[in-house]
């Protein structure tokens, strides 16, 4: 406890007057914020103490200089009789030797408080100085005291607020030269010399003692009096901060002992455990490590026999959980290895199917095949093998050669879906009739829209209608988050597969509303002018149109090259890049004059 006693910080704030000198005021603390300590029961020990006094002092001491200062410091608050015995000038020695039984060292006690308050001060951690709140915030050895939150801020204040506090002239700047300033943070750096600024917090309970006492020097006009008490003030301040900062020192050294200390045990609990398990049969990588398993083996303190007999069966517990989970990542990790071999394998034969297909004469049917990544998936014959997540074995040379045909039907069924909902599409779309002359179509300039073929027709061939230069489509699967897109412009099948794989990594689906057929009813105008500008015929299909397109860098009569942002990259997108422009009514205002497309091949590539 302080020499000037702290104030409360739970109470209301006081109003300072001329006769409060200690600014305390008589404020009552709200029921609310009043600690009220627990009362404690009588234990069955109660009165036992009483045979200590029939022993001689000397030994009743010499017992004491063995103990440490916090269990003197208990033993002090028994009893009455106790008290005034272990709180004597004749009982100081005891504190002494009890101190000097603290390791690390501690600090020399400072010469302003007893051994009992420098004992309770740095023992005693649970209440708060000025209020009895539990656990302290504050540390302040240089008054020294423990102070909760609030009072800390009833009680720290900076010299120039204690100064205007109490209406004090510039003058009263001087009695902040008596006082130590309290350390902002850990500050253990031992000084030579003490500054006090009006910037600098003080502890205001000794501020306003200090200005009692000059004032009652000043009224009895006893000046010598107070250049001595000045004097021993001053010579005083500086001790008091080097106290503080060896006590935190010291805090320090115990809490890096208490830490070592911890270290040998745990390493030495963890080595014992480790022991008893391996005589068990436990091996090192069956330790489960979890959060359980630390709080029983890595717990700081010494492993007994009745200690091992209780947490051996949760030890054994999750020991057999830990087995369990390393036989489950074996037979997953021997599974993936398997699946790896057979994926390895079966991506083998699917890129033979591929490759055999691509060797077939020109003039046959194209086949889309799904890159592999989806052809796991949409292949039936690939996903029906992969679909056991369990039973996974390698297939034999000759398992493989019977797939080959498989996956090639499968990959037949696909595109004949495809093609079939396109083919849909275009049958399911209403004929337009054409406006009449001198009208406008119902769609912008770049829009072309099928007009339905004939019923019969689609008893012919599906490739040969998805052929005709009449067959445009649309995609309409483009996401609000994608900035840049090339979904919304006008396809042809081949473009639209390539632009599917291109900016869907799949193949267009075969159900769902993604894909419309593009056009309106200036259509067979519009496709006639798209012919007499490629210079092809007006039989032409839709592949001799892709092919006169994709072959090099197309450049309009006008100057402008159709193919831009497209080339060899992106060769999906040079149809529309051609359909926009030879539409384009501010590039081409005469309809009756189709422009000039010049195919400029492109450079061959060693």
């Amino acid at each position: 406890m302080p020499v000037n006693k702290p104030i409360n910080g739970r109470n209301a704030a006081p109003a300072v007057d001329s006769t409060d000198v200690l600014g305390i005021g008589d404020a009552i603390t709200p029921a609310h914020l009043q600690f009220q300590p627990r009362a404690r029961r009588k234990s069955h020990n109660w009165g036992k103490l009483e045979y200590l006094f029939n022993m001689p002092m000397d030994i009743f001491y010499e017992i004491g200089g063995h103990l440490m200062p916090r269990d003197i410091l208990s033993l002090s608050r028994t009893s009455k009789r106790l008290r005034e015995i272990l709180l004597s000038r004749t009982a100081r020695h005891v504190w002494i030797a009890a101190r000097s039984n603290v390791m690390p060292p501690l600090p020399a006690c400072p010469l302003s408080i007893s051994e009992a308050d420098y004992a309770h001060i740095l023992f005693d951690k649970k209440l708060c100085e000025a209020c009895g709140a539990p656990r302290p915030t504050y540390s302040l050895f240089a008054i020294p005291a423990r102070l909760c939150s609030l009072c800390f801020s009833a009680n720290i204040v900076t010299g120039a607020e204690s100064v205007k506090r109490y209406g004090l002239r510039e003058n009263g700047v001087k009695l902040l030269y008596l006082l130590p300033p309290i350390p902002r943070g850990f500050d253990v750096k031992v000084r030579s010399s003490v500054v006090q600024t009006p910037e600098q917090y003080y502890y205001a309970p000794d501020f306003a003692a200090i200005l009692w006492r000059f004032r009652g020097f000043a009224a009895k006009g006893e000046k010598e009096g107070w250049k001595q008490y000045v004097e021993k003030l001053r010579k005083s301040v500086l001790p008091k901060m080097n106290f503080h900062a060896a006590v935190l020192q010291w805090e320090e050294n115990v809490r890096d002992t208490r830490l070592e200390k911890y270290r040998d045990l745990r390493a030495a609990r963890v080595s014992a455990i480790s022991a008893k398990l391996a005589e068990l049969g436990v091996q090192p990588d069956e330790f489960a490590y979890s959060a359980e398993w630390t709080r029983l083996v890595r717990r700081p303190a010494e492993l007994t026999d009745k200690n091992w007999d209780k947490i051996r069966p949760e030890l054994l517990r999750m020991v057999e959980e830990r087995r369990e989970e390393l036989r489950e990542r074996q037979r997953l990790s021997e599974f993936n290895e398997r699946r790896g071999r057979l994926l390895n394998m079966l991506r083998k034969c699917y890129e033979d199917v591929v490759q055999g297909v691509e060797d077939l004469p020109q003039g046959s049917e194209p086949l889309i095949f799904p890159p592999w990544h989806e052809a796991t998936e949409r292949v039936a014959s690939l996903n029906s093998i992969l679909q056991d997540t369990r039973d996974v074995s390698e297939m034999t040379q000759a398992q493989l050669q019977s797939l080959g045909p498989k996956i090639l039907a499968d990959v037949r069924r696909i595109n004949l879906d495809i093609k079939q909902y396109l083919l849909d599409l275009i049958s399911t779309t209403t004929t337009l009739d054409a406006p009449p002359n001198g009208s406008k179509g119902r769609k912008g300039k770049n829009s072309i829209k099928n007009t339905a073929p004939a019923v019969e027709r689609t008893k012919g061939r599906i490739f040969d209608i998805l052929d005709s230069v009449s067959a445009m489509f649309v995609c309409g699967r483009a996401y609000p988050s994608m900035k840049k897109t090339d979904c919304r412009l006008i396809y042809s099948f081949r473009g639209l597969v390539d632009h599917w794989q291109d900016e869907h990594g799949d193949l267009p689906p075969s159900t769902g509303t993604y894909i419309t057929v593009a056009g309106d009813a200036r259509q067979p105008r519009n496709i006639a002018r798209l012919l007499t500008a490629l210079g092809l015929p007006e039989e032409a299909t839709m592949t001799a149109v892709e092919e006169r397109v994709r072959s090099g860098r197309v450049r309009c009569s006008c100057g402008v090259d159709c193919t831009r942002e497209a080339g060899r990259k992106r060769p999906h997108l040079m149809l529309s890049r051609v359909i926009e422009h030879v539409l384009d009514p501010l590039a081409h205002p005469a309809p009756s004059l189709p422009p000039q497309l010049n195919v400029k091949a492109f450079p061959v590539r060693n």
